[in-house]
């Protein structure tokens, strides 16, 4: 999603509107929005990355997690760049988990450069498997 680019995922939070990141995926630009309304979640299914650079924006609505334990690596979500935003909301049981989520793996969170999180839910890192820098 680039260029001012608008994506919405689901129209009701559940988990039917997820989205899942088991590759690449970046949001980029001002004006560049994915809405989410179920769960982000990366690495699940694959070690994704996810990047949310110069003043792109990410709305997880039900919240959303970062881990993966099938293969090596360490799914990671970057966030840099002023004005560049996750937005994680917690409901319906889910919350925000960086590694040991529900594949109990790693996992790993990169804010840099003015980029911003905010979750209602941001316990800290699995200890262990789950980094935030």
């Amino acid at each position: 999603m680039i260029n001012g680019g608008t994506l919405l995922v689901g129209t009701t939070p559940t988990p039917s509107g997820s989205l899942l990141v088991a590759s690449n995926m970046i949001i980029d630009g001002a004006g560049s929005t994915v809405t989410v309304a179920g769960l982000t979640g990366v690495g699940i299914f694959g070690p994704g990355t996810l990047t949310i650079s110069n003043g792109g924006v990410l709305n997880s609505k039900i919240g959303a997690e970062i881990d993966f334990s099938l293969f090596p690596g360490t799914p990671t979500v970057t966030v840099t760049g002023t004005g560049s935003t996750w937005n994680v909301g917690g409901s319906f049981g889910f919350g925000f988990a960086v590694g040991g989520g529900s594949t109990g793996g790693p996992g790993a969170l990169v804010i840099s450069n003015g980029g911003t999180v905010t979750s209602t839910t941001l316990p800290p890192p699995a200890p262990g498997i789950g980094t935030c820098t």
